[in-house]
């Protein structure tokens, strides 16, 4: 699933050109706390660092990373993804490491994309 929201993000930011001078929210959801937040500290980084390799720019737009710590709880998980897409308006939301996770935010993280 996370595979399928990564093709989708860029097949959208491959067809954004008209687009390029908004800036791109990505939003990345990660366990970042207990023992399993070795494993949310390398997804962060590594997407960071992918956005910094690029610099800064994902399909030639500038790209704002934010980060939401799911602490390994459903519901907490989906009320940080929430507010990342209804308060942060992000384009795109990224991760998370854990099936548990990703089942429960599928349905709020694919609420506002678009019908393909």
């Amino acid at each position: 699933m996370t595979r399928l929201i990564l093709l989708a993000a860029t097949l959208v930011l491959a067809g954004s050109a008209a687009q390029a001078q908004e800036k791109l929210k990505i939003g990345v959801v990660a366990t970042l706390l207990g023992p399993p937040a070795v494993l949310g500290q390398q997804l962060r980084n590594g997407f960071n660092l992918a956005v910094k390799t690029l610099g800064g720019k994902l399909g030639g737009r500038e790209a704002e990373v934010i980060v939401a710590d799911d602490e390994l709880k459903p519901d907490v998980a989906v009320s940080k993804v929430k507010a990342l897409v209804e308060r942060d308006k992000v384009d795109f939301v990224v991760g998370p490491i854990f099936s548990n996770i990703l089942a429960a935010i599928m349905k709020p993280a694919s609420a506002s994309l678009p019908a393909w």
